[in-house]
């Protein structure tokens, strides 16, 4: 629990989180008999491994006094918003807050990774047009193994592929991942899809 809090405190770095909304996020709707108490004692052990400073308290919460970009999601969110989308997606990354549970987590996980395929999507667009396209084809072929049902992914392998003449390539991660569609969720491509299909069928 102890480093669920300071995912939860460094989520929010440098704005204070109220202990309340600690105690939601750490525990759902089963907190301890005695929450507020059990919030103090795990702030104390983040303290005890990092320092006393690095936690601090504000009014009715805590702060952890870091600065944002030392914080790779905050890092991550500013290179997307200064439109360095090659930077953002080469940060170093894993699975988001491995090996934590609860609905907090699962929701922030789902979130990040939400975020990260955006901005994936954007750059691969991007560069298949003016830039470098065996460079998503680098990058997308693990991305798609992580999602295999992400059709936006698919698609910007797909027009990567064909815009490097391997057009046979593209016309399997159609096939492979309407396989998959209609496997796992009994469904269609979507039109995201459909459309690069078309595409590659396009003469010329």
């Amino acid at each position: 629990m102890t480093r669920t809090l300071l995912a939860v405190l460094a989520a929010e770095a440098g704005r204070p989180v109220q202990v309340d909304t600690l105690v939601a996020r750490l525990w759902g709707d089963r907190p301890p008999e005695r929450p507020r108490h059990a919030v103090h004692v795990y702030v104390a052990r983040v303290r005890a491994s990092l320092s006393r400073s690095a936690v601090v308290r504000r009014s009715d919460g805590y702060v952890f006094d870091v600065p944002q970009p030392s914080v790779d999601v905050h890092r991550f969110q500013q290179l997307v918003a200064a439109g360095e989308l090659d930077a953002a997606l080469s940060l170093p990354r894993g699975i988001p807050l491995e090996d934590l549970t609860g609905s907090w987590v699962e929701r922030m996980r789902v979130t990040w990774e939400r975020r990260r395929l955006d901005a994936a999507i954007t750059w691969a667009r991007h560069e298949t047009a003016t830039g470098d396209p065996h460079r998503v084809i680098s990058r997308f072929g693990d991305l798609l193994d992580q999602h295999p049902l992400a059709e936006p992914l698919a698609a910007s392998l797909m027009l990567a592929l064909h815009a490097v003449g391997r057009r046979a390539e593209a016309l399997h991660v159609f096939a492979q991942t309407r396989q998959r569609l209609r496997d796992e969720l009994g469904a269609e491509p979507g039109a995201v899809l459909r459309s690069a299909h078309l595409r590659l069928l396009k003469p010329g």
